[in-house]
Formats: structure tokens, sequence, C-alpha cells
């Protein structure tokens, strides 16, 4: 029995490279299943299992676009504070956020940044490198409110904050994140360009930005990234 929850689980991950993800997920509903049956409340292992697995079909779901990642996310959230796994509620709550931002269906930048907030208040301090995750999804939601005030004609006062606080984030991102990390660092440099240069009109810094983004995707690897920015 074991044996299979592993094997089914390689086969998970075989369906998510290949990027089938109805397949993905109907497995990953069994591995659910399988776990639910066995976890109880007097074995946190079992609950850790259960949560590991409903995060995992999350994270499917979310890149199938498909809302109900949420439940799956938010009972993760649950489980996981449930047996005092903060890390693990942290994950949930960041993918919480990120579901928010990224899906259609379901965008609604406050409720991803009350997720933001809470990944952050799970988070030790020490963890500057899990902090910066957060932030830097705090910078996103920030910028997409000032676009949003900008498109509405909100007053002059509303968008100078919304734009402070997109700046303020995404520094504290930068400033957190670690210099091995560069493919979070070509990330937040990316994003600082595109705010300096789209929305305050300020080249220079924009072109500082863009630079290091480009310089960090080429240490990555990634050519097809540096040669985007």
């Amino acid at each position: 029995e074991d044996d299979w929850a592993l094997v089914t689980g390689y086969r998970v991950r075989l369906k998510w490279d290949a990027r089938q993800w109805a397949e993905a997920e109907r497995l990953q509903d069994l591995i659910v299943e399988w776990d639910r049956q066995r976890a109880r409340d007097d074995n946190p292992n079992t609950v850790r299992s259960l949560a590991t697995s409903l995060h995992a079909r999350g994270e499917i779901q979310r890149a199938m676009g498909r809302s109900n990642c949420v439940q799956s996310y938010q009972e993760t959230f649950d489980l996981a504070l449930q047996i005092g796994d903060s890390s693990a509620a942290a994950g949930a709550a960041y993918n919480l956020g990120n579901a928010y931002l990224e899906l259609r269906d379901l965008r609604d930048e406050a409720k991803a940044v009350k997720w933001s907030r809470r990944c952050l208040e799970l988070l030790p301090e020490n963890d500057r490198m899990g902090r910066a995750r957060p932030l830097s999804q705090l910078g996103y939601a920030a910028r997409e409110r000032f676009l949003e005030a900008r498109k509405a004609g909100e007053p002059e006062a509303s968008l100078m904050r919304h734009l402070r606080d997109a700046l303020g984030f995404y520094h504290q991102a930068l400033d957190m994140t670690p210099p091995d990390a560069i493919g979070q660092l070509a990330v937040i440099h990316g994003e600082l360009g595109n705010i300096y240069a789209h929305i305050v009109g300020q080249l220079d810094r924009a072109l500082h930005h863009y630079r290091e983004s480009i310089r960090l995707k080429e240490l990555a690897g990634d050519l097809h990234g540096a040669a985007d920015r």
C-alpha cells in the first residue's frame, strides 16, 4: 500500500512535467482520498501527509486555471495550523494569495493582500528568503491596485499611495532576497523596471533594474527571459 502511494506520486510528477493536467489531477485526487482515509487527529504525521497531498492538488488546479484550488489550499492551511506546522500554513497562505492575483475568476486584490500578510505573520523574522516572496506579492497587488485606480480616475493622493506601496514592498523584497537567489532577484528587478519605466517615468532607474534582471537571467541560463527584457 505504501508503495502504491509512492509510485502514484511519481506518476503525478510525470503528468505534471508533461503538462497533462487532467490526468495529474485525477491521480492526485486518488492520493488525497488515500491520505484522507488514513488521517487521524491523534497522529500529526498522517494529518501532515493529507495537507501535503491537498497542497499538491491545489498546485495542479491552479496550473489548470481552476478556482477550486482555493478549497485545496484552504484545507491545507487549516490542517497545517491544526498540527502547528507554521511553515506549511505559510506556504498555503502564499499560494492562496497567488490564486487571488493570477486567476481571472478569482481576481481579488484585497483577498490576495490578506493572505500575503497572513503568510508574513507565520514566517519567522530570520527567514529572509521566505518573507521576500509575500512581500513581492504585496508589491504586485499594490501595482495592480494603482492601475485599476488610475483607470477609474481616482484622486492623485490615492494613486500615489498605491504606487508608494508597490515600490516599498518590492524594495523590501529586494533587500531581503539572498544574493544567490538569482531567479527571484531577476523577477523583482524586472518588476521594479516595469514600474519605473511605465508608471513613474524614471528611465534611468528603470534601465538599472532591467540590466540587473538581464544579468541575473543570463547567470541562471534563462536566455529567453534575458532576451525578453
